[in-house]
């Protein structure tokens, strides 16, 4: 009998999977393979959480890149139309370029210090700012989150306050209208 290790037996099924023809399984699909091979199912609530946040950090990381690069194409923007009215400015007013190639100089190095951020994404620098930037987001998601539980909460808590209201308003008004009947 052949014996299989936990990573051979990954790669085997990710093989099998593949050759499905885009079909796609449920959550409940998924999760009775997992209990077939043996995985409990806080085991793989564990690891279906796991992949969903590293499913979010990659699109975050693609997020982040797409917006950084947007900054610095904006940068490259700006500067391209401050530096050329300062140019056109030192040319009416001197006649030549003269002080307008220090702001142009010193603006430039800024900007290739940027543009050279914005390719290497693969170094320590880039992971620290993707991290902080990742982190904010995180907690604007908590946010939002909580915001919508508190929403939901005082949604509920209205709905009963109202139809408690009505209850009681219903009741009142049929001893009201008993009491006149009796009188």
């Amino acid at each position: 009998m052949d014996t299989y290790s936990d990573l051979e037996v990954q790669q085997i099924l990710q093989k099998a999977l593949s050759r499905r023809a885009g079909e796609k399984l449920t959550r409940d699909q998924v999760a009775e393979i997992a209990k077939e091979l043996g995985v409990s199912a806080e085991d793989f609530a564990l690891a279906e959480a796991e992949w969903r946040a590293e499913v979010l950090k990659d699109q975050d990381r693609v997020e982040f890149i797409h917006l950084i690069r947007r900054r610095f194409r904006d940068n490259v923007v700006t500067y391209v139309l401050v530096n050329g009215g300062l140019i056109w400015l030192n040319l009416v007013i001197a006649k030549g370029v003269t002080w307008s190639v220090y702001p142009l100089i010193a603006w430039g190095i800024l900007l290739l210090l940027e543009g050279w951020s914005v390719v290497a994404t693969d170094g320590h620098n880039f992971e620290r700012r993707f991290q902080a930037w990742h982190n904010q987001r995180q907690q604007e998601r908590l946010g939002q989150q909580f915001k919508q539980k508190i929403a939901n909460a005082a949604s509920e808590v209205t709905d009963k306050v109202a139809r408690t209201a009505i209850t009681f308003t219903d009741r009142l008004s049929k001893k009201m209208e008993k009491w006149l009947d009796d009188n």
